[in-house]
This record gives structure tokens, C-alpha cells and sequence, in this order.
């Protein structure tokens, strides 16, 4: 959404107020106390909030979402969400401080709620049909110092101070989702056994599965996975397509917004905060053909759906 048109399509609260009555409750507010919906009066003296009649309680339309006891005003939220949205590889909380006139730290946990809907997906299914599998490592060059030699340098010792994210693509509906794969209880990072946890956590019964030559993804071909199909380009003799639609290109695109984000953006990540940050590139790509990504994602900001 352009600038422009959302200071016309949100000129006052009331305006966002109304809107987000329609996006949770489709017009109709719903008690969350006593379920009725037909005695409820808007609050003059605080519009945010309605008065049951039936129960006699009030409520907050912005109940258990990223708005709720949030003092800053709410055509300031819109507005970081829509900057949020159009910029590609993300924003600091430097820049959106001086977007809006806040503290870094207030920019910063505006930003961390806005990820957290982007996380928050209303379609949760496990994937089906055909999917792209792939996995990146995440963060700065190691700080050991390695021997020159070829031949006493490893993958190991690449990727020792990275963090491994595994990430899968679903073609028929253009959903991508992806995991950060942290130590397990060996202390291995990216291990077969928890690429197959991750797959299984992902993927339905029967999928067509394309990866790449990584050794790990041999768990597939164990007879618990006898039904599936899986493809398999060869990056190490530089093939990165056999035709007929084997490619892994489209989950690798999100590593490569993903990394544009996280060097030339934020330049440090938190390993405590780097799901959040996966999940809002995960979003932006699943939604890059949406039209309506701003309503989609003001519909996720609302994060117990039981509630109203």
C-alpha cells in the first residue's frame, strides 16, 4: 500500500477502529464474555472498547493481539506496518525511530510484535504435492583462524559459529515455512536425524521431495518413506535444474532475501530472536504475489483466534 493511500484510507482512529472491527469480526463485535452480540454499545469516553449490556462487562477490540496496552497511537502501528511491508529486506529500529518520532527501544519491540504475526499464520497445514527442501547456515564469518591449506580445511569448521536453518516450499500453494535447527543432545547442529524431525514436522505422507546432494537428507531413503518420491540435483556438479520442474530455486530465493536482510539490514541477529526474524522473511515471500498482504497480515496481528 502507498503512503498515500493509506493516510486516505486511515485518516483518523475511528477509520482503523472500524477497519479492524471488520477484519476480526466481520463487521459484528462479539462479547468474549457472555458471547452476544446484539446489546453492545461503543464507549465514547474510549472508543477502543465496547459495553456489554447483556453481561454488563466491557471489552477491548484489541484483546490478546499486538495492539493491546500499547500507548502508541494507532495510525503510528498502521504506518510501521505498511513501511514494514514495502520495504524488501526489512528496517532497523533505528530507521523506524525516525519514521515515527519513538525511542529505538520502543521501535525495536514494535518491530519484534509485527514478526511475531508474521509467524502467527492462520494455515498451519503440513505441506503435500511437491516440495522444495533446503537448508543455509546464518551468521558471521567464524572467528577461528584456519590453516591456508586446502586439505586441512572443512565444512565443519565453515559453518562452526553458523546457525543452520532448514526451510521447505510448497508449490501448489506457494507457502514456504523454515526452521531454525538449534544444538541437539549431542550437540550436533544439522544432523540427519534432525533434518528428518523437521521434515516430518512439515511434510504430509506421499510427498514429491526435491533436495539437493546434501548427505542429510538420506533419511529419506529409509523404508519408513518407501512412498515418497525424491529428486535430487547435484549443486556439487554445478546442475541446478534436471527440467521438468526439478529445482530447489524457489526455497533458495528465501535464503537470498533472508541474508540480504541480515547483512546489509540488521547486521546482527540474536540466535534468541532468529526464528521471528526467518518467519517474517518466510511471510514476505509466501505473500509475494498477495495483493491484500496488508490485510493478511493485520489479520494475523491477532494472536489467540478463540478469542471473540
Amino acid at each position: 500500500m502507498l503512503y498515500k493511500d493509506l493516510l486516505i484510507k486511515f485518516s483518523s482512529e475511528k477509520d482503523i477502529i472500524d477497519y479492524y472491527i471488520q477484519i476480526r469480526y466481520k463487521g459484528v463485535p462479539k462479547c468474549p464474555h457472555c458471547g452476544s452480540t446484539n446489546k453492545l454499545t461503543q464507549r465514547r469516553d474510549k472508543p477502543r472498547k465496547f459495553q456489554c449490556n447483556f453481561c454488563n462487562n466491557s471489552f477491548s477490540i484489541f484483546k490478546n493481539t499486538i495492539f493491546e496496552n500499547s500507548p502508541i497511537p494507532l495510525i503510528d502501528w498502521f504506518y510501521a506496518i505498511n513501511l514494514f511491508l514495502n520495504s524488501i529486506k526489512g528496517i532497523s529500529s533505528y530507521h523506524l525511530k525516525k519514521e515515527i518520532g519513538v525511542s529505538q527501544p520502543t521501535a525495536w519491540l514494535m518491530l519484534k510484535k509485527i514478526r511475531t504475526a508474521m509467524g502467527n499464520s492462520v494455515n498451519k497445514d503440513i505441506f503435500q504435492g511437491i516440495v522444495e527442501l533446503d537448508e543455509t547456515f546464518v551468521g558471521g564469518k567464524p572467528r577461528r583462524k584456519f590453516n591456508p591449506s586446502p586439505m586441512f580445511r572443512t565444512n565443519y569448521d565453515q559453518y562452526t559459529y553458523k546457525t543452520p536453518v532448514f526451510g521447505a516450499y510448497e508449490r501448489n500453494t506457494g507457502r514456504i515455512r523454515a526452521k531454525v535447527l538449534y544444538f541437539d543432545d549431542l550437540g550436533r547442529r544439522l544432523s540427519s536425524e534432525q533434518l528428518e524431525l523437521a521434515f516430518n514436522e512439515l511434510c504430509k505422507d506421499k510427498v514429491i521431495a526435491i533436495t539437493d546432494d546434501y548427505r542429510g537428507y538420506s533419511f529419506l531413503k529409509k523404508d519408513a518413506y518407501k512412498d515418497y518420491t525424491h529428486h535430487i540435483v547435484n549443486h556439487n556438479n554445478k546442475e541446478y535444474s534436471k527440467g521438468n520442474g526439478i529445482h530447489i530455486n524457489t526455497i533458495e530465493s528465501l535464503w537470498k532475501l533472508l541474508k540480504n536482510g541480515f547483512y546489509r539490514t540488521y547486521h546482527k541477529i540474536s540466535l534468541k530472536y532468529l526464528q521471528s526474524y526467518v518467519d517474517d522473511f518466510c511471510f514476505r515471500v509466501s505473500n509475494s504475489k498477495n495483493p491484500d498482504i496488508f490485510d493478511t497480515l493485520i489479520s494475523q496481528t491477532i494472536l489467540i483466534k478463540e478469542y471473540g
